[in-house]
C-alpha cells in the first residue's frame, strides 16, 4: 500500500544528497514523495529553497516542495499544518531536525515518524562519543576522554545539543519534555521516533549494529535520473592505477590548506608514477602554476562527482579524504581503500572506521600532516593486498545488503520496521 511521505532535510549538501536519493528510492517503490523545508527556521543561516535549487533537477523533484515562509506560523505548527493538509503517512526528519519528533506526536492522523541520519557516528548509539577518533580497539581511558571532551565541549555551548534542544522546543509537547541525551552523545535518548540510515550493517562497529534500522547505501546506478554523466571520459575509462584526492566541502577551507592539497597531489604524482593522480581544488583556491612544472600523471579538476568516478574507473584505486559519511559509503561501495585525514564533524567517526576494519591507513592529527608522511603511508595501502581483501570483502557484503531491499521491507511495515540485521 502506497504511503504518503514527507521529508524534511537538513539544509546543507551532505544531508540533502542522501535525503535526495532516499526519496528517489521512495518514488520507485511507489511512495508519493514531497520535500519539506523552512526558510524562516534555518539552522545554517540560509533556507532549504537555496540550498536544495540546483538538486531538485538532477533528482527530479522541481514541483515537489512545500516550504516554511512565514514567521507567523513555528516551523512546528507549519509542519503540523503540512501533515494534515497534505496529508502525510508518514515524515521522515533529517537528524538534524531530530526535536521535531516530538511536535509530531500532536498530530491528529496516525503518523509513522522516522529520523534519518545522514552523518557517523552521532545520532545512533547510546557510548559513541560523537566527532572524536574512537572505535572499538580502542582501550576504556580513550573512551573516557572522548566522552569527557564531548562532555566539556556541549556544556560550553559549542556542540550539537543547544540546536536540538531548540528545535524541540519549537511544539508544546516539546517543550514538555526534559532534554535527556545519550552518554557522550549528542542524541536525545528517548526518541519518539524510528532511528534510520542510509548504509548496511557491514560497516558499523558491533555494538552499533541492530541499533538502528538500515535502508542500504542507496547509491544511483547508471540508469538513475540523478547519476551524472559529466565524468571526463578519461578518468572513466582509465585503468591504470588511480589515487584521487578529494576533500569535500568541509574538510579544507582556506588558501593555505589547499595549497597544501596541491603539494601533497604533485608529490603524490612524482612519487607514484605508474599511477594517475587527481586533486580537486576549486577554481577560487587553485594556486597558478605554468602547466609544465605539472608531472604528465597529474589532473587537478575544480570538482568531480565522487560517486561516478569510483564506480566507473576500471583499474585500481586510492582515495585520500577526511572522510565525510558520503566519501566513506562511496569508497566502501566500490571497494576503494581509504587514507584518511580526518579534519572535523563526522569525518573522526568515519575515518575510525576506517583503521577498525583495516580498510586504509588514518592520520590524525590538530594539524594537516606533512606531505612526506601521507606520501609514504599512500605507498603502505597500495603494497598491502591484506586492505585490498578486506576492502572488496566489505564492498560484497554491501552489494548483497542492497540486494535484499531494506527500505522496501521496512516500507511494508514501517511501525515496527524491517528486520534489524544481526
Amino acid at each position: 500500500m502506497p504511503l504518503r511521505v514527507g521529508v524534511l532535510p537538513h539544509a546543507d549538501l551532505p544531508h540533502i544528497i542522501p535525503s535526495f536519493r532516499l526519496c528517489r528510492e521512495l518514488r520507485k517503490l511507489g511512495h508519493p514523495v514531497r520535500l519539506l523545508g523552512s526558510d524562516i527556521d534555518t539552522l545554517l543561516g540560509y533556507g532549504h529553497s537555496s540550498a536544495w535549487a540546483d538538486q531538485l533537477g538532477p533528482y527530479a523533484l522541481q514541483g515537489l516542495e512545500v516550504v516554511h515562509r512565514t514567521q507567523r506560523m513555528a516551523i512546528s505548527d507549519w509542519l503540523l499544518h503540512q501533515i494534515r493538509e497534505l496529508p502525510l503517512d508518514m515524515v521522515i526528519l533529517d537528524a538534524a531536525w531530530q526535536g521535531l519528533a516530538y511536535a509530531c506526536q500532536e498530530s491528529a492522523r496516525p503518523l509513522n515518524v522516522v529520523v534519518h541520519n545522514a552523518g557517523l557516528p552521532d545520532f545512533r548509539s547510546g557510548d559513541m562519543p560523537s566527532f572524536r577518533f574512537v572505535h572499538p580497539n580502542h582501550p576504556k581511558d580513550h573512551w573516557l576522554r572522548a566522552r569527557q571532551s564531548i562532555e566539556q565541549r556541549e556544556r560550553a555551548g559549542r556542540g550539537l545539543r543547544v540546536m536540538f534542544s531548540t528545535v524541540k522546543s519549537t511544539s508544546a509537547t516539546g517543550m514538555r519534555v526534559a532534554d535527556v541525551f545519550d552518554a557522550g552523545c549528542s542524541e536525545f535518548a528517548a526518541l519518539p521516533a524510528i532511528r534510520a540510515m542510509s548504509l548496511a550493517p557491514a560497516v558499523e562497529f558491533p555494538a552499533e549494529r541492530g541499533r538502528i534500522h538500515y535502508f542500504g547505501t542507496l547509491l544511483p546506478s547508471p540508469s538513475d535520473v540523478d547519476f551524472n554523466k559529466q565524468l571526463p571520459s578519461e578518468l572513466a575509462e582509465g585503468t591504470r592505477p588511480l589515487i584521487a584526492c578529494v576533500f569535500g566541502t568541509t574538510g579544507l577551507q582556506s588558501r593555505d590548506e589547499y595549497q597544501w592539497l596541491a603539494s601533497l597531489a604533485r608529490a603524490l604524482a612524482r612519487a607514484q608514477s605508474a599511477c594517475d593522480v587527481l586533486a580537486v581544488i576549486p577554481d577560487a583556491f587553485r594556486p597558478v602554476l605554468p602547466a609544465a612544472s605539472e608531472p604528465g600523471n597529474l589532473r587537478l579538476l575544480p570538482w568531480v562527482p565522487l560517486w561516478e568516478l569510483l564506480f566507473a574507473r576500471r583499474g585500481p584505486k586510492l582515495l585520500i579524504a577526511p572522510p565525510g559519511i558520503g566519501a566513506f559509503r562511496e569508497a566502501m561501495a566500490s571497494g576503494t581503500p581509504i587514507v584518511a585525514v580526518p579534519r572535523r564533524l563526522d569525518q573522526f567517526g568515519a575515518a575510525a572506521r576506517v583503521e577498525y576494519f583495516g580498510v586504509g591507513s588514518c592520520l590524525v592529527s590538530r594539524d594537516l600532516p606533512p606531505v612526506g608522511a601521507i606520501v609514504e603511508r599512500v605507498g603502505q595501502v597500495l603494497d598491502d593486498a591484506g586492505i585490498r581483501e578486506r576492502t572488496n570483502r566489505i564492498q560484497q557484503e554491501l552489494r548483497s545488503f542492497d540486494a535484499t531491499q531494506p527500505l522496501r521491507r521496512f516500507m511494508e511495515n514501517p511501525v515496527l520496521g524491517a528486520s534489524l540485521a544481526s
